[in-house]
């Protein structure tokens, strides 16, 4: 059954805006992805009191000069349009969640513990070659310092504690519960200075590919040991991209994951990637998995009472409803065709590598090479554009990101699907976030559309300079691999006539 979205708060009521109305919510992590379309979300749709958020100085600006380079984004075009003054109801406090009571002040401390009545703990380093150390700073410490605040705050009606779908990529069958980890990583912290923890950081994780899933795996079950009093859920996203359809179609504002490979791809100077091409591609919409965010905040203040163990949806695609990364990838080709970037490098191809081994040979050959060449190029030409640099973030990618583009999970969303048949139809049209009804062949197209719009920086204007390169490109791209291809069978041609006449 299909659902008619709505993107007001005009015209309708429903049980989850009023669970909303007037309420004050406290938000960690808003400057954040994720966080930025909880913000825009809060603001356009729902009748909020007040909305505090946690927020430090960064790269030498203030908080004031991070939350107008945040509203001055696309993202809220919308929310401008329907209420020019939305940024009144936002409070920043000036903080850090790694810090002891997250840096905040005696009196900022008491402001929210007196008024709050909604938490959503966002914030995270998601970076995955970051330092063990950091990433349980961050990612573990600044989850208890959360809950810390949560325990003394009063009129606590909802805590949702944000954390991947991937917290348990050990497991091959990953269901809607806090596991144990293997080792008290807690006593371990606090036994262990920064850098032992960092000389010791492949044992520490044995087992997961990285520091970041590793750290939400262990801040999950800081959860479960240390909040479960509270009216706390644990959210699971898998992998979230851009935006579906709200505000705007397609929004996003990084090239983390599978938006930097679309890039990479999409200005031709990556070519090669290693990736299970029949595998299913764990990708969700931001906006959707805010509206799941928001709906289980709205669940968990109703039936707290009735609960024996913390919620925990793992928000991911639907089993009756996959994208594999062969589809994926060819739904990108065929885009590119259409929508090329004005900003690109060489003709689009790309080959998807189900050999890791393989794939790291082959970036040698067709990034590294000719990476090599173009930058000797340009230096003799004095220019100091290079690929080289660019090749190293490849190749980092190609290290960090197969481990999720090879392996398959057997994921259970019950929870989210109950979350969802819970929905009033009103609610439903507000906060839409069933994934058996994505468009994938739509969302993907999309997504390209977006990544080249909102990050790039290139609009419809654009496409014809990127027809003409593409053009000569691809004139270019075959000219050099037939060139190659004849060069090659020509020397064949000789050491088979020169074995074959000297039999003779």
């Amino acid at each position: 059954m299909s659902v008619q979205k709505i993107n007001s708060i005009e015209g309708f009521s429903s049980p989850v805006k009023e669970f909303y109305k007037n309420k004050t919510i406290f938000l960690t992590g808003g400057t954040g992805f994720l966080g930025q379309i909880i913000i825009e979300k809060l603001l356009r749709c729902c009748e909020i009191d007040k909305l505090y958020i946690l927020i430090r100085s960064k790269r030498g600006k203030s908080w004031q000069e991070r939350i107008q380079d945040i509203c001055a984004d696309p993202l809220f075009n919308t929310v401008k349009q329907q209420n020019p003054l939305f940024y009144e109801k936002i409070v920043c406090v000036t903080g850090d969640c790694s810090q002891p009571n997250l840096g905040l002040s005696l009196e900022n401390q008491q402001i929210l513990c007196d008024n709050v009545q909604i938490v959503f703990h966002a914030a995270a380093t998601v970076r995955f070659d970051e330092k063990l150390s950091i990433a349980l700073n961050v990612n573990v410490r600044g989850t208890q310092n959360v809950v810390s605040l949560c325990q003394n705050i009063t009129h606590l009606m909802a805590f949702v504690h944000i954390s991947t779908a991937f917290s348990n990529c050990n497991r091959p069958e990953i269901r809607e519960k806090i596991y144990e980890p293997t080792r008290d990583m807690v006593r371990i912290m606090n036994a262990m200075s920064s850098e032992l923890i960092d000389v010791t950081q492949d044992a520490l994780i044995e087992g997961f590919p990285n520091s970041y899933v590793f750290s939400k795996h262990i801040a999950e079950y800081v959860v479960k040991k240390s909040a479960k009093n509270l009216p706390i859920v644990v959210f699971r996203p898998a992998i979230v991209m851009c935006t579906y359809d709200d505000p705007v179609t397609g929004w996003i504002n990084n090239f983390y994951g599978p938006i930097g490979l679309m890039y990479g791809a999409a200005t031709g100077a990556l070519r090669v990637f290693p990736i299970n091409k029949k595998g299913h591609a764990e990708f969700v919409p931001v906006d959707m998995c805010v509206s799941a965010i928001l709906a289980s905040a709205w669940d968990i203040a109703h039936t707290k009472g009735t609960r024996t163990e913390i919620p925990v949806y793992n928000f991911v695609p639907k089993k009756s409803n996959p994208i594999t990364f062969e589809k994926f990838i060819r739904i990108q080709l065929d885009a590119a065709d259409t929508i090329p970037l004005a900003k690109c490098y060489w003709y689009y191809t790309f080959s998807m590598i189900e050999s890791h081994t393989l794939a790291k040979i082959l970036h040698f050959f067709y990034h590294v090479i000719p990476a090599f060449f173009v930058d000797l190029m340009m230096s003799l030409m004095g220019k100091k554009f290079r690929l080289m640099p660019i090749y190293k973030k490849i190749s980092k990618m190609m290290d960090a990101l197969p481990y999720f583009y090879y392996h398959q999970w057997i994921w259970h969303d019950n929870n989210v699907s109950e979350l969802w048949r819970k929905l009033d139809p009103n609610d439903r049209k507000w906060l839409f976030f069933d994934m058996g009804q994505l468009n994938w062949p739509k969302y993907m197209y999309n997504a390209l559309v977006g990544m080249r719009w909102y990050v790039v920086k290139e609009d419809e204007s654009t496409i014809p300079i990127g027809l003409q390169k593409q053009k000569r490109f691809k004139i270019l791209h075959y000219t050099i691999v037939y060139t190659i291809q004849a060069i090659i069978l020509y020397f064949i041609w000789l050491f088979i006539t020169k074995i074959y006449f000297r039999n003779f």
